[in-house]
């Protein structure tokens, strides 16, 4: 309740399945002060996310990346990944956005239902990066998953699935045009 502001009744979440792991340091379970550090990061990283200041954000995330402060299957350094991952996108740098998605899926994989809407909104994101970076086989493949898992939660006239589908019809629309002009 004091990480996410409200109370889960999920069945991972009643079972506290990956609750250790969760919370896995390199050796062992992460210290109190350790849990205490990352929390005010993540409170800084909030504040400056409000400011808009994501060149700072960058430096801070791409920093704890860098040196390994926490395993990336750590529920913490997830947080820290998605930050920086938005703040590569503003940033126009897709590359490092794209890797640090990339990591983060991996810890949403781990902990979460892979038909879970953190999940499907994760793809979505990183197939939205391999769609500006031209990568668009590879962006139709992911945007095609986000949409399988999204639709199960999310109304076809919401904003979500509408983006989304803009998305994968513009990716289809880039495809042939470039098969096309092969």
């Amino acid at each position: 309740m004091d990480i996410y502001k409200f109370s889960c009744h999920c069945n991972l979440c009643r079972t506290k399945k990956h609750d250790r792991d969760m919370l896995q340091d390199f050796d062992s379970s992460m210290t109190i002060s350790k849990q205490d550090s990352v929390k005010d990061l993540l409170h800084e990283l909030h504040n400056l996310c409000d400011a808009r200041n994501f060149q700072q954000i960058y430096n801070i995330t791409s920093g704890y990346v860098e040196r390994e402060y926490l395993p990336v299957e750590n529920i913490y350094m997830a947080k820290i990944l998605d930050f920086a991952m938005d703040a590569a996108i503003e940033l126009k740098m897709f590359d490092s956005a794209f890797q640090h998605g990339a990591a983060a899926l991996n810890a949403y994989r781990k902990y979460l239902d892979e038909s879970h809407p953190l999940t499907g909104l994760q793809i979505m994101k990183l197939g939205k990066i391999l769609l500006y970076q031209e990568k668009n086989e590879d962006a139709l493949q992911m945007l095609l998953k986000a949409l399988k898992i999204l639709q199960i939660t999310y109304s076809k006239t919401g904003i979500i699935m509408q983006s989304l589908t803009k998305l994968v019809a513009q990716c289809q629309v880039e495809l042939r045009h470039k098969n096309r002009g092969e």
